[in-house]
């Protein structure tokens, strides 16, 4: 059951940092550079032009002297280190760096002119038009004919504690639709990463010596049940940080460290009150029947280790060291530099899965270990070729346990509450082996580019790009080690007699890795002033490092060997256009005291049409490489109806050997299931990968500005997979509802349902032989436009933009992958899961001197869902069934009947129309939809100064959700 939580939180930021300002609420630092220009006289040079150069990125801002020869430059950006250039007709030409000192932000430069003491004898000169010289770093804004944008807009988008993830961040964009998973849009199929992070010395200015957020409790207002559900929480994050010199003009450094730690206390079943557990759709005197069971069972449900509330503390750092990036002198670009950088974190995760439907006891904590070191080298050679190489190496540990180490345990109940609803669930009780894991990553990445301008063809920037990648892992994942044990009723769980029994026997550690290479050949080419094209081709592919077993009675039974591995090579062709209008790509972060805004030319269209491959998971291999079904792989057991043993909580606590390694009774029973599943790579198997094609135009209309985007996406060789050991052949047809049955009616165990799969196997030597395949196809279709209006004209001190995205999702999918009534080796058509057609996107944002207010919210229509069944109806051995749809009025059944109609009296209107539409056939695939969702996310910033000492003190008031707390306060 889904709870709609409705919290206001507010978070308390303060900063103090010296000659800059806080990272994580983008404000501006401003930097002045002022002085008087004089002739060696003293008299004062009026219409001398001053330049002001910002190192490391070259920018500059210009000015002419007044009558007064005074100027002033300002930088609301600044990096504290600048080249002055003063020129005027007939004097010599002056020229000086000025860098901070403590923390100051005005720079004074007085400047005195010499005069030219000889004229200048002019020569004729005969010049060669040389190429133009490779820079370092990608072009600020969209590259060309990308469907690709930057991140931007008001601050207070995200909370404090998402600041910094990708994910969360890209969200923000129209488009884009955060997943668990994840993030999905722009046309693109699921599983393509769509966040590019361009990491590069000198790309980030602002910089904090030390950062304070808090979020108290007293400062939540979240409704009763979700404050009991842990979203009132005490949140605490401090961070630290420097940069600076290490040798004048020769090495820098930057470094940061952040610690965190975030407690909530969460209700489980044993401490839920009676609206809490309500709301979870089970009754309190049901639970309290629950617990009078487990005392008398003797079994635990709690731990000692096991804590009163959620927490999780996170340590992280991340260091910098670089060397001569630039010219101090000229601050161009120096001809060799080389940069190290290292990233520390450490995580520690406690009480998870805790909720109220799950006793203490059943919950467990994670450990995260990251290490990673980066060297590149970046160097001019040849006729200005600009070659870089980078190499990083990262080692990745996730470990997590169970508090208690007994048997899962679930028993369903039955509950029912004053005006006629009611539900049915599952209470988790016992160990969670679920959580028994620990996994280790190793990664090594190079990657190398050359770019230069050949001879003669100015016009042309030749890019090559390689890239190396080795990735290992080893998996420890004993889930289920300790076996579960499901009961359908409390009187069950009283009479100690459960439904089934299912435990993994043998769970051997399984280790690979794979390389992955690609190399890619483009050019840009400048046809004229307004028209860029760039075109290219990427050669890529893969190879595991091994190859699991052979087992030749797999090949005898099936055909198919599970020795094989997807290694494999491609060629993908890209071309993309960007045409300009004015024929000047000046792209620009603006920054306000309310936002950072991205500014670029008026009237640009922007397309481009090409194959993107996704990269094969390094860890592909890992469940085929021990479920080969040869001996010493995976052993698995599955017991239902009488071969359940009954179990033995007691002597399972004091010795977990007692736990059972066998059904009961006969071995020869359709109830008892220990043949090895064997899971194998079809030779055909590939990389999924989709040709896309957008197309967009921005521009201004009047105080408007505005894009229109459109992409299209064909998804080919998307992934699937299909039983080898299923006869697809029915037994019978259920009557009144017509779906095949595949296994016997004596398979099916009549007091609970459960079904056996055996009957439907071709050969009980094995049990599912599942065959990863790379047959399925999905097309995306997605339109966004964005409206900024100007509104300096009547509201100078507002900013306001709105997008909208319209798109569609068809995917085809297999029974087998996802749902199935019928056949489910049956491909069909119907809405891809992430299917939400509209999406609106709101930002807002006002400022006045010391004072800011921003606002961002997001609105989304439902993804799509199946009405299914929670267990295995047709015998094909996965609880894949979709739901047949009953007329409650005409049905027989009296139980059945009023479970329907207590259904459609709990559900929504949306649910209620879907399921009614349906009424006598079964539920379509991905038929209806969920509920509208709702973000809303807004701050308050205070900026001033802060006891006269020259330094900022900023204080942000974030607040979560602010219209969903206003009825709690």
């Amino acid at each position: 059951m889904s709870i709609l939580s409705r919290r206001l939180s507010f978070a308390f930021a303060l900063s103090i940092v010296p000659a800059a300002i806080a990272a994580q609420t983008p404000a501006t630092h401003h930097d002045v550079i002022r002085g008087t220009v004089t002739s060696d006289s003293g008299r004062a040079m009026a219409g001398a032009e001053v330049i002001v150069t910002r190192a490391p990125d070259r920018a500059y801002e210009s000015a002419n002297t007044d009558s007064a020869g005074r100027y002033t430059i300002t930088w609301n950006q600044g990096t504290g280190d600048y080249l002055v250039h003063v020129s005027a007709v007939g004097f010599q030409t002056f020229r000086k760096r000025v860098t901070r000192v403590g923390a100051d932000s005005v720079f004074v430069v007085d400047v005195k002119l010499a005069p030219q003491l000889k004229a200048q004898q002019l020569e004729t000169v005969v010049s060669r038009a040389s190429n133009p010289k490779p820079t370092r770093g990608a072009p600020f804004g969209a590259g060309v004919g990308a469907s690709e944008q930057i991140a931007s807009g008001v601050d207070g988008a995200l909370p404090p504690d998402l600041a910094g993830d990708l994910a969360s961040i890209a969200s923000t964009i129209p488009g884009v639709m955060p997943t668990s998973g994840g993030i999905e849009g722009q046309g693109a199929g699921q599983g393509v990463d769509l966040v590019h992070v361009e990491l590069a010395p000198g790309n980030i200015f602002s910089s904090r010596r030390s950062h304070l957020t808090l979020d108290a409790p007293a400062l939540e207002y979240p409704d009763p049940i979700s404050s009991r559900l842990g979203q009132r929480f005490t949140n605490a994050q401090a961070s630290v940080g420097g940069d600076g010199e290490l040798v004048d003009n020769t090495f820098y450094y930057n470094y940061g460290l952040q610690g965190s730690r975030r407690s909530a206390d969460v209700a489980s079943l044993v401490t839920a009150d009676p609206d809490l557990l309500a709301h979870s759709g089970v009754a309190a005197d049901s639970v309290a029947h629950f617990l009078q069971l487990m005392q008398g069972a003797g079994i635990p449900v709690s731990a000692a280790n096991v804590p009163s509330a959620s927490i999780n503390d996170n340590v992280s750092f991340i260091g910098r060291i670089d060397h001569a990036p630039f010219d101090a002198v000229s601050l161009t670009q120096a001809k060799n530099t080389w940069g190290i950088t290292g990233y520390a974190k450490y995580a520690h995760a406690q009480a998870l899965t805790m909720g109220p439907t799950s006793t203490p006891a059943h919950t467990g904590d994670s450990k995260q270990t990251i290490g990673s070191l980066q060297g590149e080298y970046s160097f001019y050679f040849g006729r200005d070729y600009l070659g870089d190489v980078r190499s990083s190496v990262s080692y990745n540990r996730n470990q997590s346990n169970p508090y208690l180490q007994l048997p899962n345990g679930q028993v369903l109940v039955s509950s029912a509450f004053p005006g006629g609803t009611g539900g049915v669930s599952a209470l988790q009780f016992g160990g969670n082996s679920a959580l028994n894991s620990d996994t280790r990553n190793l990664t090594w990445e190079t990657t190398t580019d050359l770019q230069f301008y050949p001879q003669g063809l100015a016009a042309h920037r030749v890019k090559l790009d390689a890239d190396a990648r080795l990735d290992t892992y080893s998996q420890d994942v004993f889930g289920n080690q300790l076996g579960s044990f499901a009961y359908n009723s409390l009187a069950d769980l009283a009479a100690n007699q459960p439904a089934s029994f299912s435990r993994t026997l043998n769970a051997p550690t399984r280790t690979g890795g794979e390389w992955n290479a690609f190399a890619a050949l483009s050019d840009l080419w400048r046809v004229n002033q307004t028209l860029q094209v760039m075109y290219g081709a990427r050669i890529e592919g893969n190879a595991f490092t091994d190859a699991p077993a052979y087992n030749p009675a797999v090949a005898s039974a099936f055909g198919a060997r599970t020795d094989h591995a997807p290694n494999s090579v491609h060629v993908s062709p890209r071309i993309g256009f960007t045409w300009i209008r004015s024929g000047q790509a000046r792209n620009m972060m603006m920054v306000n005291s309310f936002g950072r805004f991205l500014g670029g030319p008026s009237g640009v269209l922007r397309g481009g049409f090409g194959e993107f491959r996704n990269m094969i998971s390094p860890s592909l291999l890992s469940t085929a490489s021990v479920s080969t079904g040869l001996p010493g792989g995976v052993e698995r057991l599955s017991c239902i109806g009488a071969a359940v043993p009954t179990p033995d909580w007691n002597a399972y606590d004091n010795n977990p050997a007692a736990i059972p390694q066998q059904c009961a009774g006969s071995a020869g029973s359709s109830f008892a299931d220990a043949a090895p599943n064997v899971q194998l790579f079809d030779p055909a198997y590939t990389a999924a990968r989709s040709w896309r094609g957008n197309l967009s135009w921005s521009s201004t209309w009047h105080k408007l500005t505005y894009s229109l985007e459109g992409i299209y996406s064909l998804n080919l060789d998307q992934p699937g997979t299909v039983d080898l050991n299923f006869t697809g052949a029915p037994r019978f047809v259920l009557p009144g509802e017509g779906r095949p049955m595949f296994t016997d009616p004596v398979s099916i165990v009549p007091s609970t349902g459960l079904v056996s799969p055996v009957d439907a196997r071709v050969t009980d030597a094995f049990g599912h032989v599942v065959s990863n395949r790379s047959d399925l196809r999905s097309v995306s279709k997605q339109a966004t436009i964005t409206l900024t209006p100007d509104l300096s004209a009547f509201l100078s001190r507002w900013y306001f933009s709105f997008g909208y995205t319209l798109s569609s999702i068809r995917a085809q999918q297999r029974g087998f992958d996802g749902s199935t009534f019928g056949n489910p080796n049956d491909r069909t058509w119907a809405r891809g899961d992430l299917d939400a057609r509209h999406q609106f996107v709101l930002q807002l944002g006002y400022g006045m001197k010391g004072v800011s207010l921003s606002l961002m919210g997001r609105l989304q229509s439902g993804t799509p869902f199946t009405p299914m069944i929670g267990s295995d109806v047709n015998g094909d051995g996965l609880a894949n069934d979709r739901a047949f749809i009953f007329d409650p009025n005409t049905v027989a059944d009296t139980a059945l009947a009023n479970g329907l109609r207590r259904l459609e009296g709990s559900s929504a209107a949306n649910v209620r129309d879907c399921l009614a539409s349906q009424t006598g056939s079964a539920a379509g695939r991905n038929s209806c939809q969920g509920p509208w969702t709702t973000a809303l996310n807004a701050r308050l910033g205070l900026t001033g100064q802060l006891l006269h000492l020259g330094r900022r003190v900023n204080v942000g008031i974030n607040l979560a959700n602010p219209l969903g707390g206003l009825d709690q306060l």
